[in-house]
């Protein structure tokens, strides 16, 4: 297959370990704090590959084709206020251009009703018209 932009994935459930708890109830693992998952929880793994060449930001670092990028959904909550979280994890792997993983977190509260939810259409400026 060609490379594309967006390349090609395939995801699985990953199935959460039992979680160890210190004295006082609190989710740990290797002696870090780990936030406590849903029951039945566990992380979406979505693996990416065979991308067209690119970059990691606007103006940054490359990726080749050849780089792997695995990404973890997981649902953390609820939290004592009731809030629930999507917590987005994303490794970037790529032996030509880079000499460990990129590693980058982002997180997402949910909110309880579309009220902050305002899309707008985007608006395309008209071309400038330099004088000759």
């Amino acid at each position: 297959m060609e490379p594309t932009w967006q390349g090609y994935s395939a995801a699985e459930w990953e199935r959460a370990d039992p979680i160890a708890t210190d004295r006082q109830g609190i989710p740990t693992k290797g002696g870090q704090y780990v936030a406590k998952s849903n029951e039945g929880g566990g992380s979406l793994r979505v693996v990416t590959t065979r991308m067209r060449d690119g970059y990691l930001r606007k103006n940054g670092v490359p990726y080749s084709a050849g780089a792997v990028i695995t990404e973890y959904f997981d649902r953390v909550g609820p939290e004592p206020n009731g809030d629930l979280m999507l917590l987005v994890r994303t490794v970037v792997e790529d032996a030509k251009y880079l000499q460990e993983p990129f590693i980058t977190s982002t997180h997402f509260k949910r909110e309880p009703d579309g009220s902050k939810w305002n899309p707008t259409p985007c608006k395309i400026d008209p071309p400038v018209v330099l004088p000759q």
